[in-house]
């Protein structure tokens, strides 16, 4: 069932919380289940469901999951559990994450985050990142960027090949917890998400910060410990006996703010 500023009544006689938009991180006493959202875009209106909605200005959406840290009863019959996850809103044609926290017990509790996109399915986000540029090690590498970014690197001569992307500007990490990556597509080899300290796609390495995996997933690399800028990178690593070219597909990379 979805909850909304539409439907105040539902099925237990009214709502037992309200959604309030505030400039900065809540703080002081607010009614028990208040949801504060921090955005400099008005709240239009808010959905409260497990499905992302259609998107319209300025919308709120509360998505709910099967579990939940700051889980309430929506109604004040206390028949309707629900378990917020996260908080999005809807602002120039696309959705953003937004950092909320509920007032339960006499404090506010966080449970969403806002993302920091630096790729989003082909927006390579440009006025944080300059951009995304390609380049590999050794000969038998292919870089592609469209609404993915592609990298597909074989080895050659028995000399193992990497095929790299990296952010054409550095990136100031100082307040981001975790980079994460969606990595929708890896055949074989190794895939790095990593840091550079200069913008470098065709080194031979990853240096000392980086997240490893050898199959498709979301991979997260902690970066709480970084202080400064640094160039992102992903990559895809192929030994040199490998059996033949090894590609890997990304959609997205973003990070958590603090």
């Amino acid at each position: 069932m979805g909850w909304g500023s539409g439907n105040l009544g539902g099925a237990g006689g009214g709502l037992n919380f309200k959604v309030v938009q505030y400039a900065t991180t809540p703080t002081g006493t607010a009614a028990e289940n208040t949801i504060g959202v921090v955005t400099d875009t008005a709240i239009t209106s808010w959905v409260m469901q497990a499905e992302q909605p259609t998107g319209t200005a300025g919308l709120v959406w509360i998505e709910v999951a099967a579990e939940s840290d700051v889980a309430f009863f929506a109604d004040r019959k206390q028949q309707v559990k629900l378990y917020p996850l996260s908080v999005s809103q809807y602002v120039g044609d696309a959705w953003g994450k937004r950092a909320a926290w509920v007032y339960q017990s006499g404090a506010w509790v966080q449970f969403s985050k806002e993302l920091f996109m630096l790729f989003d399915n082909g927006d390579q986000c440009t006025s944080i990142t300059g951009g995304w540029g390609t380049g590999g090690y050794y000969t038998a590498h292919t870089e592609t960027i469209t609404n993915v970014i592609s990298l597909s690197a074989g080895p050659q001569g028995g000399v193992a090949s990497r095929s790299t992307a990296s952010t054409k500007e550095a990136i100031d990490l100082t307040n981001i917890t975790t980079l994460n990556c969606k990595l929708d597509g890896l055949t074989g080899g190794r895939f790095y998400l990593f840091l550079s300290d200069g913008y470098a796609p065709s080194a031979n390495g990853v240096g000392e910060t980086y997240a490893q995996t050898t199959t498709a997933r979301t991979v997260s690399l902690d970066v709480s410990s970084v202080d400064g800028a640094k160039y992102v990178c992903v990559q895809v690593f192929t030994v040199s006996n490998g059996a033949g070219a090894y590609q890997a597909t990304v959609s997205e990379i973003w990070g958590v703010e603090k």
